[in-house]
């Protein structure tokens, strides 16, 4: 019997570049809601006008501000970022305002299932609505 040959062929290693187009990429960072953590004061007299500081989070984003509730306060100013964490923004506090805590809340367009909400109170001279006056 004759013996069987078997022939291998080995291919010529070649060296394989797999090119691609150059395509432009943007990344797209997702805006995160702003956060506010706190408010300076805590507290705000009747008849004036007055420069709140809220700190908190992406606050670069905030494009609304919401006093609740509003009877007497009134927002004079945009809020103005001074830095990703601290907003500054100018109240007035009528004179017949009525005492009591208020909440601010900040928003963003695109972020408005996310509301973030601090308080702070106004203090007025004089009894408070409701209060009774003492007979002397």
């Amino acid at each position: 019997m004759a013996a069987h040959r078997q022939t291998v062929v080995v291919a010529p290693r070649v060296p394989t570049t797999l090119v691609t187009p150059r395509v432009p990429t943007t990344l797209v960072t997702p805006s995160l809601a702003p956060t506010i953590t706190g408010v300076e004061p805590d507290a705000v007299k009747c008849g004036g006008t007055c420069e709140l500081r809220l700190f908190g989070r992406n606050l670069e984003s905030v494009t609304s501000i919401t006093i609740r509730p509003s009877d007497g306060v009134r927002v004079l100013s945009r809020p103005i970022p001074v830095s990703l964490s601290e907003l500054r923004l100018r109240i007035a506090v009528d004179a017949d305002a009525t005492a009591g805590r208020r909440s601010i809340t900040v928003g963003a367009p695109e972020l408005r299932s996310r509301i973030s909400t601090v308080g702070f109170g106004v203090e007025c001279a004089g009894p408070r609505p409701g209060a009774s006056r003492g007979s002397s």
